[in-house]
């Protein structure tokens, strides 16, 4: 009967990860989100957030994908998105105007961060599908543990093509992002028409719902 039990934990739960925190939700179960959080507090040096903890306690395991914990986040679909100025990796500045007439996904994500890692072969893949169509792709490095970026090694080591941003502390401060993953969706007239937070167990229905909502906002 104990083996049967430890059977069933085991297939339950998440392997301890020596490197990172484990994320707080099931591995096997279905539409869930799974989203990362930090469990130690941060020098002034590394992180210029007045809080000291990434993710605050409000943070659930029963939250589910399409479920927003960033809920400053979730109110701002279809207002104008806060106005930002991004770097990327190769020295290019981003902004809200320089962007207007394009569709955005901003994919706020740190090195650190397992799920975030998982949604990163979906942005590639919806930058190689619609970046011609007039999407841009940004993975807004964020509440990186070191004050070093390794957003270009990361891109360099897997090949991703779409761009990534670094610093971006204090924009994701002013978005109201508490958790990563992090996604917003910018339309045309760059007003927000999507967020999310975290991504579901099977990281494959991230593009299948992302897709639908980038489409009629290429139009």
């Amino acid at each position: 009967m104990k083996q049967d039990r430890d059977a069933r934990r085991d297939d339950c739960e998440e392997a301890p990860d020596p490197t990172f925190h484990p994320p707080i939700m099931p591995r096997k179960r279905h539409n869930r989100s799974i989203l990362f959080r930090a469990g130690r507090r941060f020098t002034e040096k590394e992180m210029k957030f007045k809080s000291t903890l990434i993710v605050g306690a409000a943070l659930l395991a029963s939250f589910s994908f399409g479920q927003d914990v960033n809920q400053k986040l979730g109110t701002l679909v279809g207002h104008p998105a806060p106005t930002f100025k991004m770097t990327d990796t190769h020295g290019k500045v981003w902004t809200n105007k320089s962007l207007m007439g394009k569709v955005v996904v901003l994919d706020f994500w740190a090195t650190w961060c397992g799920p975030c890692k998982k949604a990163s072969p979906v942005m590639e893949k919806l930058h190689k599908k619609y970046g011609k169509m007039g999407l841009v792709v940004v993975g807004a490095e964020t509440m990186e543990r070191s004050p070093l970026s390794g957003a270009k090694e990361y891109a360099k080591e897997h090949g991703y093509t779409y761009t990534f941003t670094t610093k971006n502390d204090d924009f994701t401060s002013a978005l109201g992002i508490n958790a990563i993953p992090a996604f917003v969706i910018i339309g045309k007239d760059g007003k927000v028409a999507r967020t999310e937070t975290g991504v579901p167990s099977n990281v494959d229905e991230l593009f299948t719902s992302f897709e639908k909502t980038i489409k009629p906002l290429l139009k």
